[in-house]
């Protein structure tokens, strides 16, 4: 097979490249993401019209030496997450290539990749860092990061979110304990992240988060073990935003579907002023030893809401957990829509005694609700209309479970 240009072995299981590979003189696309490879064999240095290199979640470490000089016609390189290029190799990239996606072990290779035009990068346990700008992770002409995850940079407490925008589609932060503050430069948060749609924050010391409202394409938000976060956002923090904007209002969170908050142990509320959730089809919130309203309004608030044609709503919420809130005494000081709901799971939250369901809230239809709880607290439950229990159904299954 000497005249094979392009070969996907993705997804295939595979834990090695044979020798023989170095027969495919002609070959221009490899892709070995998703597989069980460790190491490129040395033969792949006989691909010398090689031009896009795609190993993305293999377990890949470092390239070996002098395969990125002899492979000159390379113009994409995607080792991420684990594999890296050697400083050595990265300073001979320059000349050629398109396209960079790696792990950053070093300063001096995050310092060398700020000339190459990066797509993805993960920067785990660099650990001299304090502050990042974001304007240094990517060449400025020609960078066009996508996926950014920190992991483990143990002194990192600044995030600078500079530059002109950028097209990151993912962002994580895992572990950055000392991890404070986020400074936003030249854009607001929406301008700048006009395109980011997965957002995981775990193990900061974030305690204001206020910058994830009105994120335009924002899909999916999980958020855990963050010890300084009392509510997601502050009634303040939503004016200072508000006055800001010159148009007319926009949901909080226009385009997010998923939603999970766990393990934050200082969390008394997801926020104390109506959220907008349009799309939002799942709600998952765990471990939160201190919550008792999931969302407060202030008694101003509701009356405002009141009197005005727009009313705090979950129209596409299908899917909601609460579970090991051991104070929880309501889901919410008012009472919610939920004309999509599905399914509710309610488990370890015996101080809970009322669910947020307006009269009528099935429209006269015949959906019925499924709701996996304990059978203790079901029976505990207090009701304001006597209807609202004829559409929902209990499932205790898990009780004879944990009786076994």
């Amino acid at each position: 097979m000497p005249n094979l240009t392009y070969l996907d072995l993705s997804y295939t299981g595979l834990e090695e490249l044979p020798k023989d590979i170095k027969c495919l003189v002609n070959l221009q696309y490899l892709n070995i993401s998703n597989t069980q490879i460790s190491s490129l064999p040395e033969e792949l240095v006989k691909l010398k019209k090689l031009q896009y290199l795609i190993c993305r979640n293999t377990r890949l470490g470092k390239v070996e030496d002098g395969l990125m000089s002899i492979l000159q016609k390379l113009k994409i390189i995607d080792v991420f997450p684990s594999g890296w290029v050697d400083l050595a190799q990265l300073k001979k990239l320059k000349k050629h290539i398109k396209a960079i996606g790696m792990r950053v072990v070093s300063e001096e290779v995050l310092q060398q990749l700020s000339c190459l035009p990066t797509t993805r990068l993960y920067l785990a346990n660099v650990d001299n860092l304090i502050s990042l700008s974001f304007d240094t992770l990517s060449c400025k002409d020609h960078g066009f990061l996508q996926e950014l995850e920190i992991s483990f940079c143990r002194k990192l407490e600044v995030l600078v979110m500079n530059g002109n925008g950028c097209h990151l589609n993912e962002l994580k932060i895992w572990h950055v304990k000392k991890l404070q503050n986020v400074i936003w430069t030249n854009l607001s948060p929406q301008e700048f992240f006009h395109v980011l749609r997965k957002l995981y924050i775990v193990g900061c010391n974030l305690d204001n988060l206020a910058w994830i409202l009105h994120l335009p394409c924002l899909s999916y938000l999980y958020i855990r073990y963050c010890e300084e976060i009392e509510a997601l956002v502050y009634m303040e923090e939503e004016r200072e935003i508000q006055q800001q904007e010159v148009s007319e209002h926009r949901p909080t969170f226009p385009a997010l579907e998923f939603l999970k908050i766990t393990n934050l142990p200082k969390l008394v509320s997801i926020s104390n002023f109506e959220l907008d959730f349009p799309r939002l089809s799942c709600l998952i919130v765990e471990d939160c030893a201190e919550i008792e309203t999931l969302v407060y309004m202030e008694e101003r608030e509701i009356q405002q809401e009141e009197v005005s044609e727009h009313r705090p709503t979950f129209p596409a919420l299908e899917f909601l957990k609460i579970t090991k809130l051991p104070k929880l005494v309501s889901i919410s000081n008012f009472a919610w829509e939920f004309p999509q709901l599905k399914d509710l799971t309610v488990r370890q939250c015996l101080n809970l005694k009322k669910l947020p369901f307006k009269s009528g809230i099935n429209n006269n239809n015949q959906r019925i609700i499924y709701i996996d709880c304990e059978r203790e607290w079901w029976e505990s439950l207090e009701w304001d209309d006597a209807t609202i229990p004829s559409h929902l159904q209990p499932n205790f299954s898990r009780d004879e479970i944990d009786e076994d």
